[in-house]
């Protein structure tokens, strides 16, 4: 009998370490820039600001200009070919300097056993640079225990040692972790730098998307399927829906489509979607306006905790849309 062949191992997925070019985020980068003028700096650093606009690639730009033993250069957010060697290193997930920490796939919440991998990490010295640089990419993510767990790191930092966070908002995380880290704020793109990113990245096509999207490059590649598009058009509909009957039934079959995953890609669209109708609108509409928005983020809070089945919470919001 022949013997079985043995199963090929998955690669893993490094896509998310290739980057080494910033596109629109000058005003972030010189700010880094001067935060690093010779390479050393702060140990503690937030990157914070809204979803896919720039803040893990400035991370990774920073981090493997870092480790090529050089400082960032203001006007150049880019990865040069002297920091070649260490930035295919870090692209192969094989750099031993660098470590990229991340949500687990089946967890809600960035846990306390992945913090807890920086100890191990910082307890031994730099292989191929003086540095050790921890990403934390959606900080925003971890609970109390993680967050205990990683400020118990920032205070006490190691020589070379520099932790990144990377993070949506200041506001999800703990003060004292604040206190210890320099701040540098991220903005969505500017029409422009939208498209010269559409045009760099080999996907013009995702220019029509850059409204929709809210100039977030992270975003407009998730909508690219066009499924959360499809929903925004019939959100759309169901806004010009005025018969009660009618509009009940477009609002139960839109929650049925989006609620089957409780999608956190329309998420966005909806409040952006939300927050235009209130423009020019009478002063009542705009208080309903503002307590649906408040509503529909306590709905998005319940179904990221699982305690409620999303569909039900989409029809709630949108049969008040």
């Amino acid at each position: 009998m022949a013997a079985s062949r043995a199963k090929q191992p998955v690669e893993a997925d490094r896509s998310a370490l290739n980057p080494r070019a910033l596109i629109g985020q000058d005003r972030a980068w010189d700010q880094l820039c001067t935060l690093y003028p010779s390479g050393d700096g702060p140990t503690g650093l937030i990157l914070y600001g809204p979803e896919g606009i720039g803040k893990r690639t400035a991370a990774l730009v920073l981090a493997k200009t870092l480790l090529a033993g050089q400082a960032p250069q203001a006007g150049q957010p880019v990865v040069g070919p002297d920091q070649d060697r260490a930035a295919r290193m870090v692209e192969a997930g094989g750099h031993p300097d660098l470590l990229f920490l991340e949500k687990l796939a089946d967890k809600t919440e960035l846990t306390v056993a992945v913090v807890r991998r920086i100890g191990g990490f910082f307890s031994t010295t730099g292989t191929f640079s003086s540095r050790r640089i921890v990403i934390i990419d959606g900080a925003e993510l971890m609970n109390r225990e993680a967050a205990n767990a990683l400020l118990k790191r920032l205070e006490e930092p190691p020589r070379g040692g520099l932790i990144i966070l990377v993070a949506r908002s200041l506001g999800s995380l703990l003060p004292t972790v604040l206190s210890r880290c320099a701040k540098v704020p991220f903005v969505p793109l500017a029409a422009p730098d939208f498209a010269q990113w559409a045009d760099a990245s080999g996907q013009s096509e995702l220019t029509a998307l850059a409204e929709a999207s809210g100039f977030s490059p992270g975003l407009a590649e998730r909508l690219a399927d066009g499924k959360a598009i499809g929903w925004l058009e019939q959100l759309d509909a169901l806004a010009l829906e005025f018969h009660p009957q009618r509009h009940s039934a477009q609002a139960a079959r839109l929650a049925g489509s989006i609620g089957k995953t409780g999608d956190v890609a329309f998420r966005s669209l909806f409040l952006r979607a939300l927050h235009a109708r209130q423009k020019g609108a009478s002063l009542p509409n705009v208080r309903r306006g503002q307590a649906l928005y408040r509503d529909a983020l306590g709905a998005f809070a319940r179904i990221d905790g699982l305690n409620v089945n999303p569909e039900d919470e989409w029809r709630s919001l949108l049969s008040r849309y």
